[in-house]
């Protein structure tokens, strides 16, 4: 059995007089073997790093390896706190309540071959977003119990990983094809907003809360562009299925991370994998 003060004694062993440390408490287990990294700082800034394990037989080969792994968790439990639970907190009230009010235009309301085609298309659009945040939620929340089964201990084999990996990439799909479906129904959500006011009946079963939310749905085109900019790091998103989606970003993190660990590995006093 591991214990704490084993840990911390290793930990002290590479922290200099002048500066304070803390230790991870993400936990990796490779090869049947526990990893950990501890950190070092003055006041607030970093100044080095330790990755060690207590048991013993561990190769440089196997050091790097299982520092990788462990740079994957932590980069990848970071971004879905991050991500995720931004995109989880989306309220979604306004796509709930313009969903209704074109289901009900299209019910009661005699339309144009024209605006029947821009109603559906306001439809199909908030359907889809509503569909996307519902599969998000639920992934969230399975994995709000993952992390809770793995307390107290919070140790992470390597199928933990990958499985923390596929909740990362099914995240940032969502996030993508949220964010391009509310760019691209700017337009049509003018369009459809033009007609409301034009429409008297269309009007007529108007609040002032749908008022609101489809101005809102109107809004923020460029920011909206900017945003699928800064969350696109892979050329052609847009052609590919989402398994093909899935394959090309889990890539694309690994390399951008695997670069990233070539300056990391120097911070490291113990072991020296550089």
């Amino acid at each position: 059995m591991v214990k704490v003060n084993d840990i911390h004694r290793v930990a002290k062993k590479y922290k200099k007089f002048y500066e304070s440390y803390w230790i991870d408490q993400q936990v990796l287990v490779y090869n049947n073997k526990r990893y950990y990294l501890a950190f070092y700082k003055v006041l607030k800034k970093d100044t080095g790093g330790a990755f060690f394990t207590l048991e013993p037989g561990a190769s440089e080969r196997e050091y790097k390896e299982a520092f990788e792994w462990f740079t994957l968790l932590l980069m990848r439990l970071g971004s879905i706190k991050d991500v995720g639970e931004e995109r989880r907190n989306i309220n979604m009230t306004g796509f709930e309540k313009v969903n209704e009010f074109l289901k009900r235009v299209d019910k009661e309301v005699s339309l144009s071959q024209s605006e029947y085609e821009l109603v559906q298309k306001g439809i199909d659009s908030t359907r889809y977003a509503l569909s996307l945040q519902k599969n998000l939620v639920k992934l969230m929340n399975d994995f709000d119990q993952f992390l809770k089964d793995k307390e107290p201990n919070h140790e992470y084999s390597i199928e933990d990983v990958e499985y923390i990996q596929c909740v990362n990439n099914e995240i940032d799909y969502i996030q993508y094809h949220q964010v391009k479906d509310f760019y691209e129904s700017v337009d049509t959500f003018q369009e459809i907003n033009n007609i409301v006011y034009k429409r008297r009946e269309i009007k007529g079963l108007m609040d002032t809360a749908i008022q609101t939310y489809l101005k809102e749905h109107c809004m923020n085109k460029e920011k909206l562009r900017k945003t699928l900019d800064n969350i696109t790091h892979v050329e052609g998103l847009d052609e590919l299925s989402k398994e093909e989606y899935i394959n090309a970003v889990q890539k694309d993190f690994v390399k951008r991370q695997q670069l990233s660990n070539r300056s990391l590995m120097k911070e490291l006093r113990y072991p020296k994998l550089m």
